[in-house]
Formats: structure tokens, C-alpha cells, sequence
């Protein structure tokens, strides 16, 4: 879903007016299954990825409460699926540049 498509801008109008009409305490599960349909959309193989995700910082987050000393480990592990899907390319190109 392209932020310049007729589909964004009808998905954008009816997340707004329900964050207007929800109750606020209830808001946190519509952004985040908002969050997850938008993701959907563009490309369904990552949604189970995001389900993951979420669960493992949850998860994570838990630890951590219990044991402040495992937060950089927890880190750690939250950012790799980022560092992984937006660097590899990048890395993996300027090692082909200096090999050849």
C-alpha cells in the first residue's frame, strides 16, 4: 500500500476516526492491529515475522524486569531482525566492491 494510493487514504481515514471514537485506555491493541493490517497489506510473509517480534520483546520485556543485567543482551536481540534486513544487502555489496 503506497502512501499515495486511494487504499492508504481510505485506511488512513477510518484508523483516524477510530482513534476519535475508541476509548483512549483501549487504544494501544487498534494501532497495534493497524500497525500489523498496514504491514499486511504491503507484503503477508512479514506479518508472521512482526507476530514474532512483538511476542520476543514481550517476552524479553519480562526478563528484563525481573533482571536489569540481561537489557543489553535483550537489545541486542530486538534490533537484529533490523540490523539483518537493512544492512546485509549493504554489507554483502561493499564486500563484492573490494573483492572485485
Amino acid at each position: 500500500m503506497l502512501f499515495q494510493s486511494f487504499e492508504f487514504i481510505i485506511f488512513l481515514i477510518a484508523f483516524i476516526l477510530t482513534v476519535l471514537v475508541w476509548p483512549r485506555k483501549h487504544l494501544l491493541p487498534i494501532v497495534t492491529l493497524a500497525s500489523l493490517a498496514f504491514y499486511y497489506w504491503w507484503y503477508p510473509p512479514y506479518i508472521a515475522l512482526m507476530l514474532l517480534m512483538i511476542l520476543l520483546a514481550w517476552s524479553l520485556s519480562k526478563l528484563v524486569y525481573n533482571n536489569e543485567k540481561t537489557l543489553p543482551y535483550a537489545i541486542l536481540i530486538v534490533i537484529s531482525p533490523l540490523v539483518f534486513f537493512k544492512y546485509t544487502r549493504f554489507v554483502l555489496d561493499n564486500i563484492s566492491d573490494l573483492i572485485n
